[in-house]
């Protein structure tokens, strides 16, 4: 079911209207026919990758234009001359266990460099030294397929402006012996403007976060790295749920469970389990389920206008949570009114249903003790 939301935000004296859209230049995208690496080439692994890349980019309204060739150089002149915002890339390898791996790189075709990156592993840092059995950790290849796809399609549709992922380069690209064996290019580091940067950040853009010591504290102080997803990024992007938003965040992986969207951290993922492993808050209470050994889906937190950001922690916080939060915590802060009269108009259109609903948001401080939230839609 595919909708169309428009969010418009209405100041106190109703000065300046701001429509949050994803829109890019150009809908094009240029998908090149993965590669071997390492391993013997699978004609037909190769155009079932290509038959869902297709499908899922033409559901999200994008033209893809498929080639051969496995020229880089070649394919990233062609999407220049065809005026496409993106060109798709990479490699795949089959595991002597049987699991498949997938390397992709999302191109900026006028730039002529790597912007974007994601692999698609089954390898478990920290467990080399472990025996398993490899039906724990193997993954059918059709899910392995989904899971690849949908991360780089929500990679493309969140980045309208082509901006460098310099984290995700670091992650799937520099680290990666494909890097030097097949010289992939990437933007040259300017040292000068990224420490000046680097600065800038941790002065003027330093968040102050609550989920890491339960008490309010910069990120630069926090004794443990956590990623903030701003409401401005929620707008942007246009997440319909919290496993949408959740997506953006490295090292996070959403899979299929049962009849609903489930996350794991750090590759920590086990076929059909029902989620339990990863502490859901909202403004610090409990989300998961009491009952059930302490399940949550993610997908079905859908009011997605009513967040000031969430806080992502990825690594075991049991001494301060207790129990799920295995593998990692997810904070949801909702919104508090801040000053006079702040007001949202949300309207969105179901072109399945063929209805729409309308819902306006107010908020007005009076005082420190004094505020007022009101939530009303038809």
């Amino acid at each position: 079911m595919s909708t169309i939301k428009i969010i418009i935000y209405i100041s106190f004296f109703f000065q300046g209207i701001t429509i949050f859209s994803q829109e890019v230049n150009s809908k094009k995208i240029l998908l090149s026919t993965f590669n071997p690496y390492k391993s013997n080439k699978d004609i037909a692994l190769e155009k079932k990758l290509r038959e869902v890349f297709v499908s899922k980019f033409s559901d999200k309204g994008f033209t893809v234009l498929e080639v051969e060739s496995d020229n880089v150089k070649a394919n990233l002149q062609k999407a220049k001359s065809e005026n496409a915002a993106f060109l798709i890339d990479g490699f795949y390898k089959r595991t002597d266990g049987g699991s498949l791996n997938f390397y992709g790189h999302i191109y900026h075709p006028e730039k002529e460099v790597i912007i974007d990156a994601f692999n698609q592993t089954s390898d478990i840092s920290g467990l080399e030294e472990i025996k398993l059995d490899p039906s724990e950790t193997k993954i059918s290849d059709e899910q392995t397929i989904k899971e690849f796809t949908d991360k780089i399609v929500q990679k493309i549709r969140s980045n309208a402006k082509r901006t460098d992922r310099n984290e995700n380069l670091d992650e799937f690209v520099k680290t990666n012996p494909i890097y030097k064996d097949k010289n992939l290019p990437l933007p040259k580091e300017d040292l000068q403007a990224a420490t000046q940067e680097v600065f800038k950040l941790l002065s003027e853009k330093d968040d102050v976060v609550v989920s890491v010591s339960k008490f309010a504290q910069k990120t630069s102080e926090a004794p443990a790295y956590v990623t903030v997803i701003s409401r401005e990024q929620i707008r942007r992007s246009g997440y319909r749920n919290l496993t949408e938003a959740l997506n953006i965040v490295p090292q996070v992986y959403t899979h299929w469970v049962g009849q609903n969207w489930g996350a794991d951290f750090r590759g920590m993922f086990v076929n059909n389990q029902i989620e339990r492993r990863v502490l859901y808050l909202q403004d610090g209470k409990k989300l998961n389920d009491y009952f059930h050994f302490g399940e949550f889906y993610s997908d079905v937190f859908t009011d997605m206008e009513r967040i000031e950001k969430i806080e992502v922690i990825k690594g075991p916080g049991a001494a301060l949570y207790g129990n799920n939060s295995i593998t990692g915590v997810v904070n949801v802060i909702t919104r508090k009114p801040t000053k006079k009269n702040e007001m949202e108009l949300i309207t969105e259109y179901d072109s399945v249903l063929r209805t729409s609903t309308l819902r306006a948001l107010y908020y007005s401080k009076f005082s420190d003790k004094l505020s007022v939230s009101l939530d009303a839609s038809k």
